[in-house]
C-alpha cells in the first residue's frame, strides 16, 4: 500500500472531524473561543495530510489571489496592534490558526472523497438550530412570547436601580451563563439559521423525507424565533431570504434574467464605489468637507444624521497614521480621544470593526479577499456539480451574512456588561463563512476525483483510453489538458 492510499484510508475519519468542528463552532454558546480557532486549524492540517496530494500545482496557484490577501487580512488583524486584543499573544495566535485553518479546511474537504457538503450544512444547521432554540427558550422565560409588543405601551424595567428598555434586549447564552442583549445581536443566528429555507425549493418530500422534515424544523425555528421577538430586521432578512430562494428556482436558467441582474450589480456597486469615495474625501480633505457642511443637505447626508455620523467616527481616526495598522487610544496626537471612543462604541458595520482591529491595509485586504471570492463563487454556481439544493444554501448564506453584518454588527452586545467584546475576526460565524468560501473556491476540486474514477471504470469495461478522448473537459482542464 503506498502512502498515498494509506492516507486516504482516513478520509472518513477527517470527515467527521469536519463535521463536528462546524456543528460545534456554529453553536459555540453564543460566544467565541479560541477553542474553536485552534479545532479548525487541527482538522484543515489533517485534512490537507489525507487529501492535499490530489491538489495539482497550477490549481494551487490559481488559490493563491485568494489566499495571498487572507494572509495579509489574518495577519494584520490578529498582529496589527490594536487595543482590543493588544498584548494577548495566545489569543492572537490562536485567532490567526482559526481564519486560515477553516478557509483551508474549506478548500481540502472538496478532496475528500467521504466528504459530503449536504451533510455539512445539516450540522451547520444543528448547531445554530439548537443555540437558537436555547436563547428562545430563555427569552420566552425571561420576557415572555411577543413581549416588545405587549409592552410597547410601558417599555421600562429596572436593573440595578436603572431604568432599561424590555423592548430592546432578549436573552442569550454566552459560555455557560444567560445575558441580555441587543435583539439584533440575539437575532442574528435566527436570520442564519434561516439561510437553509431555500433548500426546501428542490427538496422532493416524498422521495427525501428525513432531509425534508430536517430542514423543515430549521425553517420553523428560524421563523418562530424572529417573531416571538418582532425583530424588524430579522422580518425583513426572512424576506430578502425568500426573495433569493425563489430568484435562483425560477430564474436560475433565465439569461435575460442574469444579464439584467449583471448589470443591476454592477450599477449597485457603481453607486456604492462613489459614495464610499465621497465619505472618504469628506474625512480627509478640509476643503470637501467644508463644502459638504456649507450646504443643509448634502451636511445632513453626509455628517449629521445617525448613520454617517457613526461611519465617520471610524473613519475620521482610520485615516490617521498612527491607527493605520489597528486603532491604538492614548496617542500624544488624538487630542480629542477620537480614536478611543471609537473602540468604545459599536459602529454596526463589519467593515468598520475590521478597520479598527487591522487597519485600512486589513480592510483593503479583506476586500480583494472578497472580490476574488465573489468571482470564485460565480464559478462555483456555474461549474461545481454540486445540487441546486446545496448552491442555493450555501449562496443565500453568504449574501445574508456580508448583507447583515454590514448593517448590524454589534461589537459590544451586551446590555449591561460593557465589557464583552464580540470581534467580527474572531466571531465563529466568521470561521463558518471562510469554510464555505473555502469550499467554493475549490470548485473544480472534485471533478479530477471524477475523472479518475470515469478512467478506470472505462479500463474496466475495456473501452480503452479512446473514451477518454470523450470526456467533458471544463475550461480550465482543457488548459491542463494542452
Amino acid at each position: 500500500m503506498t502512502v498515498k492510499n494509506s492516507l486516504k484510508a482516513y478520509e472518513g475519519i477527517v470527515a467527521f472531524l469536519i463535521f463536528e468542528v462546524l456543528a460545534l463552532t456554529t453553536f459555540g454558546l453564543g460566544g467565541v473561543n479560541i477553542v474553536f480557532h485552534v479545532a479548525g486549524f487541527l482538522v484543515a492540517v489533517f485534512s490537507f495530510i489525507t487529501s492535499g496530494s490530489q491538489f495539482k500545482k497550477g490549481e494551487l496557484v490559481r488559490l493563491l489571489v485568494l489566499i495571498i490577501p487572507l494572509i495579509i487580512f489574518a495577519v494584520l488583524v490578529s498582529f496589527g496592534g490594536s487595543d482590543y486584543y493588544a498584548g494577548n499573544t495566545l489569543n492572537n495566535i490562536c485567532a490567526l490558526f482559526g481564519i486560515l485553518g477553516f478557509f483551508f479546511m474549506g478548500l481540502s474537504a472538496r478532496r475528500n472523497e467521504s466528504f459530503n457538503i449536504e451533510l455539512a450544512l445539516i450540522c451547520i444547521g444543528g448547531g445554530l438550530a439548537l443555540l437558537v432554540l436555547i436563547n428562545m427558550f430563555a427569552t420566552w422565560f425571561d420576557y415572555g412570547p411577543f413581549y416588545p409588543l405587549i409592552y410597547s405601551s410601558r417599555p421600562d424595567g429596572y436593573y440595578r436601580g436603572e431604568v432599561i428598555d424590555l423592548t430592546k434586549e432578549m436573552s442569550v447564552i454566552i459560555g455557560l451563563k444567560f445575558y441580555e442583549s441587543t435583539i439584533s445581536y440575539g437575532t442574528q443566528f435566527a436570520v442564519l439559521l434561516a439561510t437553509s429555507i431555500p433548500a426546501l425549493f428542490f427538496i422532493d418530500r416524498k422521495k427525501e423525507t428525513k432531509k425534508f422534515l430536517i430542514v423543515s424544523i430549521y425553517a420553523v425555528i428560524s421563523i418562530v424565533a424572529i417573531a416571538t421577538v418582532t425583530s424588524l430586521t430579522g422580518i425583513i432578512f426572512l424576506a430578502i431570504i425568500l426573495v433569493i430562494g425563489s430568484i435562483y428556482k425560477f430564474f436560475k436558467d433565465n439569461e435575460l434574467f442574469k444579464k439584467l441582474l449583471k448589470w443591476a450589480l454592477i450599477v449597485i456597486l457603481t453607486l456604492i464605489g462613489i459614495g464610499v469615495f465621497l465619505v472618504v474625501l469628506n474625512n480627509v480633505s478640509e476643503g470637501f468637507a467644508k463644502a459638504i457642511a456649507a450646504n443643509s443637505f448634502t451636511d445632513h447626508l453626509f455628517n449629521t444624521n445617525h448613520v454617517m455620523s457613526g461611519i465617520n467616527d471610524v473613519l475620521a481616526p482610520a485615516l490617521k497614521p498612527y491607527n493605520l495598522f489597528g486603532f491604538k487610544a492614548g496617542n500624544i496626537e488624538d487630542v480629542y480621544g477620537a480614536t478611543e471612543k471609537a473602540l468604545m462604541s459599536s459602529s454596526g458595520h463589519f467593515e468598520l470593526e475590521v478597520l479598527k482591529e487591522g487597519g485600512i491595509f486589513a480592510l483593503i485586504a479583506l476586500v480583494v479577499f472578497g472580490v476574488f471570492s465573489f468571482f470564485a463563487t460565480k464559478r462555483y454556481v456555474s461549474k461545481s456539480n454540486d445540487s441546486h439544493l446545496t448552491k442555493s444554501v450555501i449562496i443565500t448564506f453568504l449574501i445574508i451574512f456580508v448583507l447583515y453584518y454590514s448593517v448590524a454588527f454589534e461589537t459590544f452586545p451586551l446590555i449591561h456588561v460593557s465589557t464583552y467584546l464580540n470581534s467580527f475576526s474572531r466571531f465563529t460565524m466568521f470561521m463558518v463563512l471562510l469554510f464555505l468560501l473555502g469550499y467554493v473556491a475549490n470548485a473544480k476540486g472534485i471533478e479530477p476525483v471524477e475523472f479518475e474514477k470515469k478512467i478506470k471504470k472505462q479500463a474496466d469495461t475495456g473501452k480503452g483510453i479512446s473514451a477518454v478522448e470523450e470526456y467533458d473537459f471544463s475550461d480550465s482542464d482543457q488548459e491542463e489538458k494542452q
